[in-house]
């Protein structure tokens, strides 16, 4: 179930949604978002924005990026999902960022779900605690290996 949340209480391992309008302009789009880093310093020599939010796009329009078997094979790299209440999960994000990219690399260089966006330019849309679409058959799977 989709439930309002605040860009403020962002953490690694947060699935959200929010709209955003990309580089080429036209409509914003509305994605799913798995994030690894929320606000993250932006070092290029000359910053054209102070932070960005870093993760994998599992979704873009409500169209999966990224699904079935490989969706289990990314939350088992990444870390641990985590029912927070009926219908909104969390992954309990396991390690530094640069050990999960390495750990998926292969499966962001196959589905191109890396994505790096503005935090400042993210935040002027709302944002939304949302779950995956996963099937039953798949979550009990998901279920049984981390146990």
């Amino acid at each position: 179930m989709r439930r309002p949340y605040a860009w403020q209480k962002l953490e690694r391992g947060d699935i959200i949604s929010f709209r955003y309008k990309s580089k080429q302009g036209g409509t914003s789009t509305k994605r799913l978002f798995l994030v690894l880093e929320p606000k993250l310093k932006n070092k290029a020599k000359k910053p054209t924005t102070p932070f960005l939010m870093h993760g994998y796009q599992l979704e873009e329009r409500n169209f999966p990026i990224v699904r079935g078997n490989a969706l289990v094979e990314l939350f088992k790299k990444v870390g641990i999902p985590v029912l927070i209440e009926e219908g909104v999960e969390k992954i309990i994000v396991e390690g530094a960022s640069r050990q999960i990219y390495n750990k998926t690399k292969a499966l962001v260089q196959r589905y191109g779900i890396y994505r790096t966006f503005d935090y400042m330019k993210a935040t002027r849309n709302q944002v939304f605690q949302e779950p995956v679409k996963i099937s039953a058959s798949i979550m009990n799977r998901l279920e049984k290996d981390i146990k």
